[in-house]
C-alpha cells in the first residue's frame, strides 16, 4: 500500500520525493479529473449566463461573463466570485431563490479545496514522521467524502438551473419577454446581435 511505503520510508529516512506510491498516481489522475470538471462547469456555466442574459436582460449580473472562465484561479476572488455568479444566473432565470442548495454546494466546495492540501503538504515535507504520514489516509478518504458531496450539490445546482430555464423558455415567460426569446433552446450563437434579443452574447 502507497501508505505502508511511506511510512516504512519515514521510518528508514529515506527520502520521499524518491517514491513513486498509488498517492501519486491518485493525485495525477485527481488534477487531470479537476481540469477536465473545469472545461465542462465553465462552459455550462458561460452558457447558462448568455440564456438567462435573454430571458431576463434587465437583471442585474455583477460581474462580466469572462468570470465564468477565470473567476475559480484568481487569488482572493475565488473564495467568493463563482458563487456570485452562479446565483446571479439563477436569480435571473427564476426570481424564486433556492439560496441553501447554492450556500450548501459553495460551502461543501470551499471545504474541500481547503483541505485537499493537507495530503500533499505531508507527502512533500521531509519533516512529516511516521505518525503523521499515518494519518495520510484518513485525511485522503475526508477530502474524498468533502468532493463527492460538493459534486452532488453542484449537479442538483445544475439540473434546477437548466430545467428551470427550459421551462420559462417553453411558455413560463410574459409576452414581453417571450419575444425577446423566440429561439431554438438553447439559443444558438448569432452572427451579430440581433435587435430583437438586446444583451445577447456572440460569444
Amino acid at each position: 500500500m502507497g501508505r505502508d511505503r511511506l511510512v516504512d520510508a519515514a521510518e528508514r529516512g529515506i527520502p520521499r520525493y524518491q517514491l513513486v506510491t498509488a498517492y501519486d498516481v491518485v493525485l495525477v489522475a485527481g488534477l487531470v479529473a479537476l481540469c477536465a470538471g473545469w472545461v465542462a462547469v465553465a462552459s455550462w456555466l458561460a452558457r447558462a449566463r448568455s440564456n438567462a442574459e435573454v430571458l431576463n436582460p434587465g437583471a442585474r449580473q455583477e460581474h462580466e461573463k469572462e468570470w465564468a472562465w477565470v473567476g475559480w484561479f484568481v487569488p482572493v476572488v475565488a473564495l467568493w466570485f463563482p458563487y456570485v455568479f452562479v446565483r446571479d444566473v439563477r436569480r435571473a432565470t427564476a426570481p424564486r431563490g433556492v439560496k441553501p442548495l447554492l450556500l450548501s454546494w459553495w460551502f461543501a466546495f470551499l471545504l474541500y479545496v481547503s483541505t485537499i492540501q493537507f495530503g500533499p503538504f505531508l507527502r512533500a515535507d521531509p519533516s512529516t514522521g511516521p505518525d503523521e504520514v499515518a494519518q495520510l489516509g484518513g485525511i485522503e478518504t475526508f477530502n474524498a467524502v468533502l468532493a463527492l458531496l460538493a459534486g452532488v450539490l453542484w449537479v442538483l445546482v445544475v439540473r434546477r438551473i437548466t430545467s428551470e430555464q427550459r421551462a420559462a423558455h417553453g411558455g413560463g415567460l410574459p409576452d414581453a419577454a417571450r419575444a425577446r426569446s423566440r429561439t431554438p433552446w438553447p439559443p444558438p450563437v448569432p452572427q451579430g446581435r440581433p435587435p430583437s434579443h438586446p444583451g445577447w452574447s456572440t460569444h
